[in-house]
Formats: structure tokens, sequence, C-alpha cells
């Protein structure tokens, strides 16, 4: 049974131990949060957000701005009424990633930048050109940009210039997973119509063949949002694309068996928190729900 967050929300949320964070309002362009179980009312914290807020302690960074692109930081429990906001960088696209004492974000042209997420040093590149959020493994930064704009490569987050980047597959569709040895990742002609794989994260990638674990799945859902696959234990769960309502389903992620659906619409990369998975539904994709983990699900 799905339980209704908000009916106006426009991206993945985001957790701690109480709240949830949003973007919500009428237009779904402010940030918003909500006690996790929905005792009161929700609160707007801060009147821009451009995409999903990102957690770090005290703190919450998000795209505030009057065009939604400047990456700020404030204290997370500040009501809409007190906004002393820091900025982090004046342009920002797409959700900033914090690893350690760095933030790591996208710049102008996709370029990814990095500087210490108190915002106190000089933006350094990482990358001359990443169309996705880097997904941050260990000493390595996992990126999707390159030549072609589709390869999917890794780099030492350490010396990101003076290493040679991994190509770990030359066409990769939206941000891949990692998990423990395997990186999975969604690739094909079109964003609607992908083939999900799963191969060795490292130099074995060259030494072995991608797997096949599903290939009627999307990259892309019905509100032109790129969808990252989401592990949980021993099953993957993705937006199918056999039925074009975008459904959010779920399967062993060795790639056996036949495939389950857990909602209808999928609007947003799946979230999981406390045993429960939120993520954007109805035929809008702007409704935000939770839904318990099945029973095989369970941590």
């Amino acid at each position: 049974m799905q339980t209704v967050i908000d009916h106006s929300c426009g991206s993945a949320p985001a957790f701690d131990e109480t709240y949830i964070y949003y973007q919500g309002g009428m237009s779904r362009n402010q940030l918003w949060r909500q006690r996790k179980d929905l005792t009161t009312p929700a609160t707007m914290i801060h009147p821009y957000c451009g995409d999903t807020p990102v957690l770090d302690g005290e703190y919450i960074y998000f795209l505030g701005g009057l065009n939604h692109d400047t990456l700020v930081r404030k204290l997370k429990t500040d009501d809409a009424d007190h906004i002393p906001i820091t900025v982090i960088a004046p342009v920002c696209h797409g959700i900033p990633v914090i690893d350690g004492d760095y933030i790591y974000y996208r710049y102008n042209d996709n370029s990814l930048m990095r500087k210490m997420k108190d915002g106190s040093t000089r933006a350094e590149m990482v990358d001359d050109y990443c169309l996705f959020p880097p997904v941050i493994d260990g000493d390595y930064l996992y990126l999707v940009g390159g030549i072609t704009g589709s390869l999917l490569f890794r780099k030492n987050k350490h010396q990101p210039h003076l290493t040679s980047p991994l190509i770990v597959a030359t066409c990769c569709l939206t941000m891949p997973t990692i998990d423990h040895d395997f990186i999975y990742y969604l690739s094909g002609p079109d964003h609607r119509d992908t083939i999900i794989y799963r191969q060795y994260k490292d130099e074995r990638c060259h030494t072995s063949y991608p797997f096949k674990i599903d290939t009627h799945a999307a990259a892309m859902s019905g509100n032109n949002v790129n969808i990252q696959p989401l592990i949980v234990q021993e099953f993957i769960l993705f937006v199918s694309a056999v039925d074009h309502n975008c459904q959010l389903c779920t399967k062993w992620k060795t790639g056996e068996g036949s495939i389950l659906c857990l909602g209808n619409y999928c609007g947003c990369s799946p979230k999981l928190d406390d045993q429960k998975l939120y993520f954007l539904t109805s035929s809008t994709f702007h409704v935000l729900v939770s839904i318990s983990l099945p029973r095989c699900m369970m941590m």
C-alpha cells in the first residue's frame, strides 16, 4: 500500500533520522521538509530549490537562487523565516555529491568541479565533460561523458588529471550503480528502451563480458528524468519500459527470474530509507509516495 507524502513534488527526496526533504510547493520549486511519521504539516524551509537536496550533518545543500541553479548550503533546522545561506558555487547543474571534505558539482557546460564543502577554497576542475553527477566508490570517481558523451569511465579522485581513465563501458545512458565488485548501468540506442548490464567495475571489465540483467528497462521516466537503478540486498530496482507508464519493477540482481511490479508509475530514481521505498508516481509523476519493502527484500 502506498502512503502519500506530498501531492506536488519535483524530484527524489533526501532523508535524515526524522525528516524527509524534497523539492515541493505549487510549482515544485521550493525546499520542503516533512516528518517521516506525517504527524505534522509539511514546512517550507526555503523558497527556491531546483533539484534533490543533499544532507551532510547539520547542513543541507541544494540549488537555490532565482534561477534555481546556485549551489548553496544552510542549516537544515532553519525555517523559511530565517534564511542565512552560504553560496558554494554561483552556477550548478544537477545534484551535488559530497565526499569527505569535498563537494562535487557540474558547472556550465557540464564540467565537473570540486571544492571544500564549506565553500572556503577555489573550485578545481576534475573533468571537462561529465553528463551526470559522479558516483564515488572508495578512491575512484565513476563518470559518464567523454568524447562521445556516453562513455562510462573511472578516475582516481586523488589525482584525476595525472592518471589515465579506465573505460568501463562505451555507452551509458544514466548514472551507474555500484554494488561490491560490480557496476550496473543502462545502455542502448534509446532512453526508453535500454538494457541493464552488470560487469566488473575495475580492470576485469576488459577481460569479461557485460551480463544482461534485463532487456526492457528505461533510462528516462515519463517526465524526462534520468533513472538510476537501485540495489537492495539481492535485488535490483529499475523502471521497466515494457509498459509506457514507466513501472517501478524489481528482479534478482543476477538477472534470474521474472520481474515484480512495485508501482505503476515511477518518475524518479527510487530511494530507500528505513525499510521503505520512496518515489514519484501518478500519471503526472509529481506525487511523492512511500511503500514498504517486499518481505523478501527486508534487511
